[in-house]
């Protein structure tokens, strides 16, 4: 990390960090134009770009025009989130589903870049149904995936299970038994209590996503302290057979923790886990190992990974994005080798994919 990104690091947690919010850390940042630019591309990337403007805002901190789109998109996307979360609730109701929001803004409040949705796996097609009669179309549908889409909303993903490499992470059962009412960019809507919020959080970042940002780094320490029965999380992820994991995890997150606020390290976010401790963490699940097919779609789902976060270090994310072919090629590929290795969102987690029908499509 260069003593730029260094410096941009350190006032961009200082200023959106909860245990600070510290806005005054923005305002060197007006003497030097590429500082300001480091500082916000590293909000940007993470999750943080509202914080970031709201903090220079408190600091009267004047960002360049260059800064202009952004701000139009994170404007954008806040009106999608509420119209998102508004429907979904609309949509509910309508089908008689309970639901949950199970992404939530606990640390820094923030802008996703879709909604997750958990619901009962009897009623999930009862929801599906109602959001494409309010005209939102299926991205996919299948035994790994459910995703719609709305060009004047943020994309649905819709859960029944918490299922990655061929097993059940969390009951279903413990998180309706955890919930409760929370808002966010001025919205309200039904979540997760932080105890399985942070064991939702934690196999997400790992096996979801495979790298750590910032925001899900500040969101990690501050469920810790939110907890008020940390050992039902002990308890929950040992049941399901990846309490060894939780400990890795764990141990990795207070490393972290420790190199950022006692060694005074700026860590470069996003932070890949790396396939070391990924493949560490697999082997210490419980239970039966991957097969080969599994084991070896893992390896290259990890490869793909790291390409892709490769070519967004390199600053090649914005051209691909651009590029319909590749973008859906990558996304394809992508989909296809997590079905191999196991990771499941819906109903048909052990049986054979379940191909969408066209036909059954609701009158528009």
């Amino acid at each position: 990390m260069s003593p730029r990104e260094a410096r941009a690091f350190w006032a961009l947690l200082s200023a959106v960090d909860p245990r600070t919010k510290d806005a005054s850390a923005l305002r060197p940042l007006s003497a030097d134009a590429r500082l300001l630019r480091t500082c916000a591309e590293l909000a940007w990337s993470n999750g943080l770009y509202s914080a970031f403007l709201a903090r220079a805002k408190e600091a009267r901190l004047a960002l360049p025009s260059t800064e202009d789109a952004r701000r139009a998109l994170e404007r954008e996307a806040t009106d999608r989130f509420a119209r998102t979360i508004e429907l979904v609730a609309d949509a509910a109701r309508a089908s008689d589903v309970e639901h949950l929001i199970i992404k939530n803004a606990w640390a820094v409040e923030h802008v996703p870049r879709d909604v997750d949705v958990f619901v009962p796996s009897p009623k999930r097609e009862a929801l599906v149904q109602e959001l494409r009669a309010r005209g939102l179309e299926l991205a996919y549908h299948d035994e790994a995936e459910i995703s719609l889409a709305r060009a004047d909303l943020l994309r649905i993903d819709i859960y029944s299970r918490i299922h990655y490499l061929g097993r059940d992470f969390l009951d279903d059962a413990f998180l309706r038994d955890h919930t409760q009412t929370a808002s966010s960019i001025g919205v309200e809507y039904p979540c997760l209590t932080p105890e399985p919020a942070l064991l939702l959080s934690s196999v997400h970042t790992l096996f979801g996503h495979g790298a750590m940002s910032l925001l899900d780094f500040l969101d990690q320490l501050e469920l810790r302290t939110l907890m008020t029965d940390p050992d039902a999380c002990t308890v929950e992820a040992a049941a399901r057979g990846w309490g060894r994991v939780f400990e890795l995890w764990t141990a990795r997150v207070r490393r972290m923790q420790h190199r950022i606020y006692e060694q005074r390290v700026a860590v470069r976010f996003p932070a890949r886990h790396g396939t070391r401790f990924i493949l560490e963490c697999v082997g210490a699940l419980d239970g039966p190992r991957l097969d080969t097919a599994a084991a070896l779609a893992l390896r290259m789902s990890l490869a793909m990974d790291d390409l892709i976060f490769v070519s967004e270090r390199a600053g090649l994310g914005d051209a691909v994005r651009r590029s319909t072919a590749l973008t859906g090629a990558a996304n394809a590929a992508g989909h296809r080798l997590r079905i191999l290795r196991g990771d499941r969102k819906g109903l048909y987690a052990d049986s054979p994919k379940r191909r969408w029908e066209r036909s059954q499509s609701p009158a528009r």
